[in-house]
């Protein structure tokens, strides 16, 4: 939880898309490398390798977010996503609704935070979210 009292900065638009250069990095290099542990070991399920890509194009970042406060790019670069009223980790289906509303708008969720003061995306307005700067 991040203490509202303290005073924290909101991350420039410019960091967000970095953080999230690093998870797709990531997301990639996982991804590959279970394709190749599943190849060595031989044949796999179908289901299987379905739930994988599911998981990593999915649910890496909602179940980052309600757990952690933040995927591992948001974490490398000292961001969390909080609820904008309690200050909290997200609870899961608000952080998958996040998800889906950045999928659905792309980049353009991210040109309201050019305008918002807190640098709220519409991703972020849709759940009730914040990113703060931590630390």
């Amino acid at each position: 939880m991040i203490n509202p009292t303290i005073d924290f900065s909101y991350p420039s638009i410019r960091r967000r898309l970095l953080s999230y250069s690093v998870d797709l990095f990531i997301v990639i290099c996982v991804f590959m490398l279970v394709g190749v542990i599943i190849d060595l070991a031989g044949t796999a399920p179908d289901w299987l390798r379905g739930f994988i890509l599911l998981f990593m194009l999915f649910l890496y970042e909602p179940v980052f977010v309600s757990i952690f406060g933040g995927t591992l790019g948001y974490q490398l670069f000292r961001m969390r996503v909080v609820n904008e009223k309690t200050y909290e980790n997200l609870p899961f289906l608000l952080a998958v609704w996040r998800f889906v509303v950045k999928l659905f708008f792309g980049w353009l969720s991210f040109l309201t935070a050019t305008f918002n003061p807190r640098r709220r995306a519409i991703h972020d307005l849709f759940a009730g979210a914040l990113m703060v700067q931590v630390g």
